[in-house]
């Protein structure tokens, strides 16, 4: 009986050190770009492709609904067309407050690691 204890406790932590490796990995695997842009406003917006969307009210509002929760996020939008392989979640963020890449970890946390962010493209607004 103590074996059959101590395999499971030996598999429970390799499964669950490995599940969050594999959590980890594929917060850094995402491609991340930063553009500039001069054009009389000022704002931070980071543009996230998510894979794993099935729909735009469930999966896109849980999305949605958490990075609004997040400290320094000050609004989100959804592009979603259905049977898209990636959608789009642009945020607007109070840069001061908030690093573009809390926002990946945002979304790998929810459901299970259940969507990826793919890409993050920060574009930064300038006033001049």
């Amino acid at each position: 009986m103590k074996n059959y204890v101590s395999l499971f406790i030996t598999f429970s932590i390799l499964l669950f050190s490995c599940s969050s490796n594999q959590a980890e990995n594929a917060v850094n695997k995402t491609e991340n770009t930063t553009t500039e842009i001069v054009d009389g406003t000022s704002k931070t917006e980071v543009k996230l492709a998510i894979t794993g969307m099935m729909c735009a009210h469930a999966c896109g509002g849980k999305i949605q609904q958490d990075l609004q929760a997040t400290a320094g996020v000050k609004s989100t939008s959804l592009d979603f067309i259905d049977g898209r392989e990636q959608n789009v979640v642009t945020v607007e963020i109070d840069a001061n407050t908030i690093q573009p890449e809390k926002l990946s970890e945002v979304v790998h946390a929810i459901a299970d690691g259940k969507y990826h962010v793919v890409s993050m493209q920060t574009i930064v607004h300038k006033a001049s």
